[in-house]
């Protein structure tokens, strides 16, 4: 997306430069909202679904570790508690055999904690990595059909919609696009 963005920012920061006398009427600048071709194209929704469930069945997983982490822990701060109130009732020996037990299990608890975090980040890094391999395989295709509609239609530059600040709808090419990759 940025390695795009910085292309049209150059490519247009080149048409600046070269000016109104370099650039003939017969070329034909136009946008297409690469986004909107994720979001409203049949592969584009298919693979954004996909992406969806994947990230759902990975939250589930990662919910789950977490609840039980979390019921480990209430379970830990009731010992805690009742040890506490249980204080005058034992002999300090047992008071702190238990004492030490219940810190020991808290700091083992300390140690699953930070093992999940790392297991939390370490799969939203691989379905990020997932994500962006499949969209970039979506836009290469994408490219392609822009590449193809360009050499049909006689563009000389298509600019994507997001490195622009204003673009006639008359130039917004995106429906077409959209057929296009949706074979229709």
């Amino acid at each position: 997306m940025m390695k795009s963005i910085k292309t049209s920012v150059l490519v247009l920061m080149g048409l600046l430069i070269l000016g109104p006398a370099t650039a003939s009427a017969n070329k034909k600048i136009v946008v297409v909202d690469s986004e909107r071709v994720h979001r409203e194209s049949r592969e584009g929704k298919k693979i954004l679904k996909q992406i969806e469930r994947k990230k759902s069945r990975k939250q589930r997983t990662i919910d789950r570790k977490k609840a039980k982490l979390q019921k480990d822990y209430e379970g830990i701060m009731k010992s805690a508690k009742t040890l506490a109130g249980s204080k005058d009732l034992l002999k300090p020996a047992v008071y702190k055999q238990r004492q030490e037990k219940l810190q020991q299990q808290y700091m083992q608890w300390g140690g699953k904690m930070q093992e999940w975090q790392q297991y939390a980040m370490q799969e939203q890094q691989k379905l990020s990595n997932e994500a962006s391999k499949v969209l970039g395989v979506f836009r290469t295709k994408l490219q392609a059909k822009i590449e193809t509609l360009s050499q049909l239609k006689g563009y000389t530059l298509v600019v994507d919609k997001s490195a622009v600040w204003f673009a006639k709808n008359a130039i917004d090419i995106t429906d077409e696009v959209i057929k296009l990759i949706d074979g229709r």
